[in-house]
């Protein structure tokens, strides 16, 4: 595992490290990092296995809070078999506990402020954490069939990842999480982009989400699978949030694979490139990295 740190790079050796990366079969699947001015930088790696077959395991997370001298293991965010509800708001959901670490690796990582973390976990879709990796709660995002829940409002849909038997989601498959300059949280899924604000956070802690998808007009998101989200840092004005879209097998006429990007935090979309298969994205103040096919 490799960090930049003062134009340079270092690669951490300590005994945890040792144990779940050189000496076994996890790689680094995403990394985030943040710091305070003057404090040392919090770390967080999120580790991955070959799970047989095509299936990519979750590993669970390397975590420093001291610039990456040192780092501690945080567990796999899954569910016990007996948790078949999920409470959001007024209503408790029925869900499929996610027990397995085979189709739920740490797709991606972001860093909210005061020790809260999300997780894109594939299968066992976004998971947040609010003291530092002990213990993680499972998000409720939309179904594919709404386009925005409230905590406030009654529901009873199935909480659960696209299952053999044709019950749960695509939207509960998260692929990809970023908070962004103000707070306000993205998560993108097989489904979709989904958007959290700070003024949607109701009083116990519940958010409600919006849902886009594309709708084959140019402001909208390019492609329905929203592989990677990336925050542009500009000195003036609001920060823009591109993301990484892949064309889905479902509503293909509506869709091409490409980037999109918000510069207003959702009020609008813009398709700069189209018709290309990016894998990730990353952004500076005056540039955007695109990693593409070709």
């Amino acid at each position: 595992m490799y960090a930049e740190e003062e134009d340079s790079l270092f690669a951490p050796d300590g005994p945890v490290v040792q144990r779940r990366l050189l000496d076994g079969s996890n790689v680094v699947f995403s990394l985030a990092a943040e710091a305070a001015s003057g404090d040392p930088s919090t770390v967080w790696a999120g580790l991955a296995f070959d799970a047989g077959g095509s299936s990519v395991g979750g590993g669970g997370f390397l975590v420093s809070t001291d610039g990456g001298n040192s780092f501690e293991e945080r567990p796999v965010p899954l569910d016990d078999p007996a948790d078949t509800t999920v409470s959001y708001g007024a209503s408790t959901l029925p869900a499929v506990p996610i027990t397995q670490e085979g189709g739920s690796p740490p797709q991606d990582l972001a860093l909210g402020g005061e020790d809260s973390v999300w997780v894109a976990g594939a299968r066992s879709g976004l998971r947040r954490s609010v003291d530092q990796g002990q213990t993680w709660s499972r998000v409720v995002l939309p179904p594919d069939t709404s386009m925005r829940i409230e905590p406030s409002a009654s529901y009873d849909f199935l909480v659960a990842p696209p299952l053999d038997d044709d019950r749960g989601f695509q939207n509960h498959q998260a692929l990809s999480v970023l908070v962004d300059e103000t707070g306000t949280v993205w998560a993108g899924t097989l489904a979709g982009l989904n958007r959290s604000t700070p003024d949607d956070v109701g009083p116990d802690g519940d958010r409600a989400w919006r849902l886009f998808r594309p709708d084959g007009t140019p402001n909208s998101l390019n492609g329905q699978i929203v592989f990677a989200l990336a925050e542009q840092p500009r000195p003036d004005g609001r920060n823009p949030v591109w993301m990484a879209t892949l064309r889905a097998q479902t509503n293909e006429s509506v869709q091409r694979s490409g980037l999109t990007v918000t510069p207003d935090g959702g009020d609008t979309f813009r398709q700069p490139l189209i018709g290309e298969q990016v894998n990730d994205v990353a952004a500076r103040q005056d540039r955007v990295y695109a990693a593409a096919e070709s």
